[in-house]
């Protein structure tokens, strides 16, 4: 076998291993979209999300700050949006969280988490 048919094997090789993590259509910049967790298929939602987020390097998850904009543009409802916080992680919203001098209920953490003046990057 000569130089370029072994080059060549050896290129093929590696794209048939990359192709099942590559998505079948561009990248999408703000979130990890389903198609690019069909290489992860045998795991858990959330570590193959977090896997492909490792990878892609994409936003795995809604920002609390866009859940406050759709709630903005009646998108959503933030009963909805506290109801599914509170399955999640039960007694949550009632919990009072103590942040330097000021002591405060889930709730209005969430809130402020939420808010314009998160103390957070927007990226």
């Amino acid at each position: 076998m000569n130089h370029a048919a072994e080059n060549f094997d050896s290129l093929k090789t590696a794209l048939e291993y990359c192709k099942k993590y590559l998505p079948r259509q561009g990248r999408l910049e703000d979130f990890i979209h389903h198609n690019t967790l069909h290489a992860f298929t045998d795991r858990p939602f959330d570590i193959a999300v977090c896997e492909a987020w490792a990878l892609y390097d994409n936003i795995p998850y809604p920002k609390l700050h866009d859940y406050s904009q759709w709630m903005a543009r009646g998108e959503i409802e933030k009963k909805d949006l506290l109801d599914i916080i509170e399955e999640e992680v039960p007694g949550i919203l009632s919990k009072h969280f103590q942040i330097g001098s000021t002591r405060l209920l889930g709730t209005e953490l969430i809130e402020i988490l939420m808010s314009e003046s998160a103390p957070f990057s927007s990226r």
